[in-house]
């Protein structure tokens, strides 16, 4: 099975700096056991972020894009689940 890539988006990577060290290293781990096979951990949304797949972390979520064309994982955002919807 070939291992997939993984990408961040600047403001994912700006997001997933701002956590503090536990929180960070959470998401970390998370997102690079989707180099494994990113369609078994993540669940597909809906409405205006269709298309795009999400992952918890503890009250994290992590927000992505599986690109099958690439073998390219695309992270678009981290945060806290209360507020990672949001766009802004």
């Amino acid at each position: 099975m070939s291992s997939w890539a993984i990408s961040w988006e600047r403001r994912a990577l700006d997001e997933a700096r701002k956590l503090d060290p536990q929180h960070r290293r959470r998401i970390v781990e998370a997102v690079e056991s989707l180099a494994q096979d990113p369609f078994a951990k993540g669940i597909p949304l809906t409405g205006e972020w269709k298309g795009l797949r999400r992952m918890r972390a503890g009250s994290f979520r992590i927000i992505y894009a599986a690109e099958q064309g690439m073998l390219r994982v695309l992270i678009v955002r981290v945060g806290h689940r209360k507020d990672v919807y949001r766009h802004g």
